[in-house]
């Protein structure tokens, strides 16, 4: 009788093994590398144990540029090997057309900041990519130097202005002559983007293109913003600011020789750092607002889509909302330290207890602005080079802020044609 049970439970056990290796699905997932890729993979074999599932990673080169050139050849050649892609936030426009709308799918994911989500939104409604991680700029300060010189935190650019140009004119006349007032992003690219749409939305200049398409950079808020920016170079900031990307501001506030940094959450830690010398002499505050606007910081980050030419659809699907869910957050925040895509995360005290900046990102994270890409359509990457050209043609001096934005709306005219 032994014996017979356990024949039988050996076979059902058979069975199993067949039926489930039968129904297994292996999904092949684009991403980029690094440490966000490996935050993936892990989140991704718990969900492989969970399902039975299969997952085949395909590492994307580690620039943006050469992963969206890629995505964009493999989508528009409705190539079906791909199921899931790595996608930056302000793709939607892009490749909206050629991503799973997954709102009808949805549950929880429903609940993430409408703010984020909303970048992941199409004009027409349709959410094609969960955000995992949302990028969050701010303005990093010297506590010890404010201290110092008896100066609040400001909350304005001119008060920024005003307090750099102070602390800077200070420090150099005790000797430090490197010191700079502030370091920011000024190359010609993405960055500046970024950057320089934030002075014009915290001066009551608009987002450049608005929800409902219409171009509105041509006024007199987003000129004055971009002289503003003109003004710092050379002053508070150092004439290279105008090639600098983000490293090459944290490398001079590293060494200790800035007031105040525009940079994302990816600083905060490697600030800490004990190499950096200025490790426990700084914090970090909402950016600053214009004399018309509120605060504002573009917002950055990326998600998962799934492709509309996938034949395993529903397995994708099911995969892509395992890893923008509650528990997935909580699960990585503590060893990754992103900033997360859920509110209430924000105010979790044991989470605030290893990382140690979450409770300073939750008001920036409620004054991100999505770049315009979404309204723009497939036309974003024309209109973002147009637009941190133009930027740049200003803060080197090439442009005052009215011609700048006017013939700006001239050159967004002619991208937009008969429509985006």
């Amino acid at each position: 009788m032994m014996m017979k049970k356990s024949i039988l439970s050996i076979f059902a056990s058979i069975v199993f093994l067949f039926s489930f290796n039968a129904t297994a699905i292996e999904l092949n997932f684009a991403q980029g590398g690094g440490s966000q890729g490996q935050m993936t993979m892990e989140l991704t074999a718990e969900w492989e144990k969970k399902t039975g599932h299969k997952v085949n990673f395909l590492e994307m080169p580690a620039s943006t540029s050469d992963q969206y050139v890629q995505y964009k050849t493999w989508l528009s050649a409705q190539n079906s090997d791909v199921d899931i892609y790595k996608v930056d936030n302000v793709w939607a426009g892009e490749f909206g057309t050629q991503l799973i709308d997954l709102k009808p799918y949805l549950d929880e994911q429903l609940e993430i900041m409408p703010n984020v989500l909303s970048a992941y939104t199409t004009a027409k409604g349709e959410i094609i990519g969960l955000p995992y991680s949302v990028g969050i700029p701010m303005l990093y300060y010297r506590t010890d130097l404010l201290e110092k010189y008896n100066r609040d935190v400001p909350e304005t650019w001119d008060e920024m202005t005003e307090t750099a140009q102070f602390i800077q004119d200070k420090e150099r006349a005790a000797g430090n002559d490197k010191m700079w007032g502030f370091v920011w992003q000024g190359n010609a690219y993405e960055g500046l983007t970024c950057d320089a749409l934030e002075w014009v939305a915290s001066h009551g200049g608009g987002m450049i293109v608005e929800k409902d398409g219409t171009i509105s950079i041509n006024n007199a808020n987003a000129a004055a913003a971009l002289d503003m920016a003109a003004k710092w170079v050379g002053t508070i900031s150092p004439e290279g600011v105008i090639g600098y990307k983000e490293e090459d501001a944290r490398g001079i506030w590293d060494q200790g020789n800035a007031v105040f940094m525009r940079n994302w959450p990816y600083a905060w830690s490697l600030s800490n750092k004990d190499e950096s010398s200025v490790k426990g002499k700084f914090d970090v505050v909402q950016l600053p607002r214009g004399p018309n606007g509120k605060s504002t910081s573009t917002m950055g980050g990326w998600g998962y889509a799934v492709s509309k030419y996938s034949e395993k659809q529903e397995v994708a699907i099911d995969l892509v909302k395992f890893l923008s869910n509650r528990d997935a957050q909580h699960a990585t925040i503590a060893e990754y330290s992103m900033p997360p895509v859920y509110i209430e995360i924000y105010d979790n005290k044991e989470h605030a207890e290893t990382y140690t900046l979450l409770p300073l990102l939750k008001g920036p994270s409620q004054a991100l602005l999505p770049r315009p890409s979404a309204q723009t359509s497939g036309k974003w990457p024309q209109v973002t080079v147009a637009f941190y050209t133009a930027a740049h043609e200003v803060i080197t001096g090439k442009k005052d802020g009215t011609t700048a934005v006017a013939e700006l709306e001239k050159a967004l005219k002619k991208i937009k044609g008969k429509g985006w």
